[in-house]
């Protein structure tokens, strides 16, 4: 999710918090793209949940390069888990296996 701080109604703090309290949403990424520059909003939004932080002007190259870094964290984070649920089960196989000897 690529998304700005200013926005009409909610701040960019309030939907980054909202999405990442919501187990359907907690897991994308979000990546701040703010005219604001000061080190206390890229802290807020930090503490709001978001993943990284772009000033305008955005280099695209450097936006690019941001959104496959996040793609790949998030893929290679599910993978994790899903590594680690297979070798639970393994290990409850064998120890049940174990157990029956």
């Amino acid at each position: 999710i690529l998304l700005d701080i200013m926005m009409p109604k909610l701040s960019g703090y309030e939907v980054c918090a909202q999405l990442k309290q919501s187990d359907e949403t907690k897991d994308i990424p979000i990546l701040v793209i703010t005219a604001l520059n000061e080190m206390g909003d890229i802290e807020k939004s930090v503490q709001a949940g978001c993943d990284d932080f772009l000033t305008k002007p955005v280099n695209r190259i450097e936006l690019t390069t941001r959104v496959r870094s996040l793609l790949r964290v998030r893929h290679l984070t599910h993978e994790r888990d899903r590594l680690l649920a297979y070798l639970a089960e393994v290990e409850g196989t064998t120890r049940s296996t174990s157990s029956e000897s």
